[in-house]
């Protein structure tokens, strides 16, 4: 079992002690893995959900290949590029760029998520996945109705990038090592400070352009969530809305499970 903490924009912490210290610290973002590497909030940050610990139990990693032929290491070179400009998109806070390096499951996401937060009912709200309802809360907590509809998903994502919403602190310190190309899918390896992480990038080719998939660390990220908080009896609401308060400063308002758009 490996352990990741993820570090926010405040200075509260906690420690949450189940055999392996579980530390919640509410600073500067980040990932911990405990076990041996350091690995940065990035990926989640980059779906910009306001995560706070992940402990990872991590089933055996598929080795990254290096290319073996010609047209695989022309896409190893192309896919090293699209990671190279999202990162320096991220870096200089360039929404319109950033959003061009990513896959489109990433867009349907973010489009999915706005809609909820427009029109999901408390029920429907309640019902969804512990990672979906913290996206669907924070874009209600951080959005005013107007500024939410006037978005398109691509525009959202964009936005979110231009606001500094991604911490740029973890993005310098991680690069991408060795890659494998099947098809039009690719993975890369994992680097942060100069160690590899049992984690890969997805990518995959849509229209003939490499696209970065950000969608396979969230989903790892929320069963990995929803088994720390069932373990320590924590509510995974109450969390929500603490983890929500310590990012922003402002405390969630009653209203947050309404839907942004009068019934």
């Amino acid at each position: 079992m490996g352990l990741i903490v993820c570090c926010l924009q405040s200075s509260t912490s906690m420690e949450i002690r189940s055999g392996v210290e579980l530390r919640i610290c509410l600073a500067p973002n980040r990932f911990e893995f405990m076990d041996s590497a350091r690995i940065p909030a990035f990926l989640l940050r980059l779906l910009w959900l306001p995560v706070v610990a992940l402990p990872v139990w991590y089933s055996s990693t598929t080795p990254v290949a290096f290319a073996d032929t010609p047209a695989e290491a022309a896409d190893e070179a192309l896919v090293r590029n699209t990671f190279r400009e999202y990162k320096s998109a991220i870096l200089q806070a360039r929404g319109e760029t950033a959003v061009r390096q990513v896959s489109s499951h990433t867009i349907d996401y973010y489009q999915q998520m706005k809609d909820l937060a427009l029109k999901g009912t408390p029920a429907h709200v309640h019902g969804l996945k512990l990672m979906d309802r913290l996206m669907v809360l924070s874009l209600r907590h951080r959005m005013t109705l107007q500024q939410l509809q006037d978005l398109s998903a691509p525009e959202l994502f964009s936005f979110a990038v231009d606001q500094g919403w991604i911490g740029k602190e973890s993005v310098e310190r991680l690069e991408i090592g060795a890659i494998s190309i099947n098809g039009d899918a690719a993975k890369g390896e994992y680097i942060f400070d100069g160690k590899a992480a049992p984690l890969h990038f997805s990518f995959y080719r849509e229209q003939g352009e490499w696209r970065f998939d950000l969608l396979p660390v969230l989903n790892t990220g929320n069963a990995a969530l929803e088994e720390a908080l069932k373990r320590e009896g924590t509510d995974e609401n109450e969390f929500i809305l603490s983890a929500m308060e310590s990012v922003t400063g402002k405390k969630p308002a009653p209203t947050i499970w309404d839907p942004l758009l009068p019934q």
